[in-house]
């Protein structure tokens, strides 16, 4: 379907349309809300070990001034139950504010 129609030419279409969206969003989009990764890879239970390999990285570029703060972070997003994305929305914004200076 072409940006400038409105509806799709047929229910198969706008199903298989929905279906690719949704799979995109899931696999391949990062959501700033779960840490910049996939919903599929926090359901996967990756996001630890992605959130340790960027610490290490950041570390060898950066040295130590920011670990603490960084650590804060992860072990804040790692209590984060995933069911759905509105749920992780609103415990994260139910907890306190994590800022990170430079």
């Amino acid at each position: 379907m072409l940006p400038s129609q409105k509806v799709a030419p047929s229910r198969e279409v706008a199903a298989n349309q929905i279906a690719e969206h949704v799979l995109e969003c899931n696999e391949d989009l990062l959501h700033s809300a779960i840490g910049y990764i996939t919903p599929k890879e926090k359901l996967e239970s990756r996001d630890n070990r992605m959130f340790k390999e960027r610490d290490q990285k950041l570390e060898a570029t950066r040295g130590e001034p920011r670990k603490q703060k960084l650590l804060e972070m992860r072990s804040a997003l790692a209590s984060v139950k995933t069911s759905t994305t509105a749920d992780t929305i609103i415990q994260l914004t139910r907890q306190p504010r994590l800022s990170i200076s430079c």
